[in-house]
């Protein structure tokens, strides 16, 4: 008995001495933090035994599995992460503790739970308020100031786009708090107003709300005209004003305040005077009426003020299908109508044209079928048929009287003998038949763009017309732009080698989308003056040449005069990832054969091609360019030159490098079977390494190259030959 009393009082105090074992350097107390966001709890303790220790957390008294670490991360805290926590450390015998409880809380983001609304305000003094609620940290705007949750409000005014923030003074009061009070006896007519409140989390923006002074007390209204330059007029305005409101006055043009002018009177007044009126005085017209010691105001009706002037020419034109300077005009190649096109001066009064042919009246027509304006120009087409078309030689005189209500003008007098230089629309171009070409459509007409579908066609061949929006090879066209990138399909208009340039023309037609008929909108013309081009009779052909051999690498025949200057420049690239380099610079042999000789080099296998030009004295155009097919040129030993009467395969080889085993995969140009051919692998000096048989019919090929050293090789199959590295 006395033994077992001994044992029992030993246990007790080994007990005892382990419960102080433990040592609890630090641990997390409490942690407020927002959702989504890091959270670590830890906890530093050690056994002064030396002994191991061991951790376990706890949430809510429930054991967290896996989680042993001293350190606990929450990498994105949730809401329902929200709670309390300890950890429970063991020094591995029999002594256990208990860290003091740390209180995880999840804040949640601010969020608005109420907005403010848009309030109405009358003339008379009145304070009205926008409010709004929201959720910081979980709780309402009163309670989380209370809970000493970070709480931070602004209130702002919006004026032409720009943000102000408000400050507490004689109009407004509380800018930073939930309710905003506003003086409306000093504000002008309408505002712009929105709230920021930020807590621990994040920061959100209440709508945009409007505090409106409405009044209907007065009515303002004006009334426009049409004047000519030089007149004397006024602007007068129409106001109710029944409560005898004491007024000021601003008159504005085109959106803003007019400033003081010499000949404006009365900007500060109900009645605008023009002495005189001016072109540039047309425009957009309002007045500003505003009550006299408020910020209150009222505007009237915007109205249009047309001042025109007497009509001015700038320039005539006569145009036919091909221009009148042309081998093709003179050769009696002249197309059965005529336009006379005028450009004048744009004008806000209605404008009256009187053509007149040698002094006889021919035609008539209105500035309101002139749909066409570049900057201040506008442009009138007007066309006629056979019964007024000369002939080549006809020296008839042309000109146009012009007239409005303002005043006459005249043109000056032309003839299809005596042209004028007139392309104030920019609408000549000249150019080369490799060249591309942006032709943009820059005027404005009655109808907008968006409205319309617009067609591009040639007037020399209806076949092409450019249906817009649209892209391909050749062109692309949109609805004011017409983009030629590749003129190569005007090819079949050329008539002969010959014939240096000729004229096409280019019409635009504009017709209502989902409507089949032409709008009575049409835009013509442009003219393209297309120059000729060196023009290549052959091209040049892949090579395959020997090693150490005086040969052609390079060739082509011209197929043009003699006497036409044509430069070569020759361009060389091992592989297609490389940029070209100019290796050569030449003149064709009598204008038509260009030939590259050389002594060649295993250096000069690669890729070759060659751009051609020449200029002509007509309209000093400067044709450029014509490039060449590309070519791959060849270089192989002397000991591997195939006959010509072999039978030629075309094969491919992979891998290329190889090191062990390359597949040599055939495609037999003939027929018929064939008995046996073989294969052959040579080095760089001609040395055959490898010859084996393939089977009749065989497709494919598997070659052992796994004995030959590290080096370029060429294999031989029938007339082809192909390069390939061991590695």
């Amino acid at each position: 008995m006395k033994k077992a009393l001994l044992i029992k009082i030993l246990i007790l105090m080994n007990i005892q001495l382990s419960a102080n074992d433990i040592i609890i350097l630090n641990h997390t107390k409490s942690i407020r933090e927002c959702v989504g966001n890091s959270v670590l709890i830890s906890v530093s303790a050690y056994s002064k035994s030396g002994n191991t220790i061991s951790f376990q957390w706890f949430k809510d008294s429930k054991i967290l599995n896996d989680e042993i670490s001293p350190i606990l991360e929450l990498p994105s805290l949730k809401h329902n992460q929200s709670g309390t926590y300890y950890c429970q450390i063991t020094n591995g015998v029999n002594d256990t503790i208990l860290t003091d409880p740390a209180t995880i809380y999840a804040l949640l983001p601010t969020s608005i739970t109420k907005e403010p609304e848009d309030v109405k305000v009358g003339l008379e003094n009145e304070t009205v308020t926008l409010e709004f609620d929201a959720h910081v940290s979980g709780l309402g705007i009163v309670d989380a100031v209370r809970n000493g949750e970070y709480v931070k409000i602004q209130w702002f005014r919006v004026d032409n786009g720009i943000n102000t923030k408000l400050h507490n003074n004689d109009i407004y009061d509380g800018v930073n708090s939930n309710i905003l009070s506003i003086n409306t006896n000093n504000l002008q007519k309408n505002g712009l107003y929105f709230a920021e409140i930020e807590g621990k989390c994040n920061k959100e923006e209440t709508k945009t709300v409007n505090v409106i002074k409405e009044i209907n007390l007065l009515a303002i209204s004006i009334s426009g005209f049409e004047a000519c330059e030089g007149n004397y007029e006024s602007l007068k305005s129409f106001i109710s004003n029944p409560n005898n409101y004491n007024l000021e006055y601003q008159w504005y043009k085109d959106g803003k305040p007019i400033q003081e002018k010499e000949n404006f009177k009365g900007i500060f007044s109900d009645e605008l005077k023009f002495e005189p009126i001016y072109y540039s005085d047309t425009g957009k017209y309002k007045l500003k009426v505003t009550i006299k010691g408020t910020k209150f105001s009222e505007f009237s009706n915007e109205v249009f003020i047309k001042v025109g002037n007497e009509p001015v020419f700038v320039c005539l034109r006569m145009d036919t299908l091909i221009d009148v300077h042309t081998p093709e005009y003179f050769s009696g190649k002249v197309e059965n109508s005529i336009w006379i096109n005028i450009f004048y001066k744009s004008n806000a009064k209605p404008i009256y044209f009187e053509i007149f042919k040698n002094g006889q009246l021919i035609a008539s027509r209105h500035s309101d079928s002139s749909v066409f304006s570049l900057g201040n120009i506008s442009y009138l087409e007007c066309l006629f048929n056979n019964k007024f078309i000369p002939n080549k030689k006809d020296s008839s005189s042309y000109y146009v009287i012009a007239y409005n209500d303002c005043g006459i003008a005249y043109s000056d007098t032309i003839s299809l003998m005596a042209q004028s230089l007139c392309d104030p629309f920019n609408q000549f171009h000249k150019l080369c038949l490799n060249e591309p070409i942006s032709i943009f459509l820059d005027y404005q007409p009655k109808i907008p763009l968006n409205e319309l579908k617009i067609v591009w066609e040639s007037n020399k061949d209806s076949h092409f017309n450019f249906e817009t929006p649209h892209e391909s090879l050749y062109y692309t066209a949109t609805k004011d732009r017409l983009e030629l990138t590749d003129l190569k399909f005007l090819d079949e208009w050329r008539n002969n080698a010959s014939v240096s340039y000729f004229d096409l023309r280019y019409r635009v037609h504009r017709s209502k989308d989902g409507i089949g008929l032409l709008n009575y909108d049409e835009f013509c013309c442009f003219y393209l003056k297309i120059a000729d081009i060196p023009n290549i009779k052959i091209q040049p052909n892949d090579k395959t040449l020997i090693f150490d051999s005086q040969d052609t690498v390079f060739q082509i025949t011209f197929d043009n005069d003699f006497d036409k200057n044509i430069e070569v420049e020759l361009y060389f690239f091992t592989s297609i990832l490389n940029t070209p380099k100019l290796i050569d610079v030449g003149i064709p042999q009598i204008g038509k054969l260009y030939n590259h000789i050389k002594k060649v080099n295993y250096e000069d296998a690669g890729y070759y091609y060659a751009v051609s030009r020449y200029s002509i004295t007509n309209d000093s155009i400067i044709c450029n360019v014509t490039i060449t097919d590309t070519i791959k040129l060849t270089v192989i030993p002397k000991g591997i030159v195939t006959g010509v009467n072999e039978l030629n395969f075309r094969f491919s080889i992979l891998p290329n490098p190889a090191n062990d085993y390359i597949l040599i995969n055939l495609s037999k140009n003939s027929i018929q079977p064939i008995a046996e051919d073989k294969v052959q692998v040579f080095d760089l000096l001609g040395l055959e390494k490898i010859s084996e048989l393939i089977p009749p019919m065989t497709s494919t090929h598997l070659l052992n190259v796994e004995r030959l050293p590290v080096g370029v090789y060429f294999i031989r199959l029938g007339t082809q030959v192909e390069k390939f590295v061991k590695i």
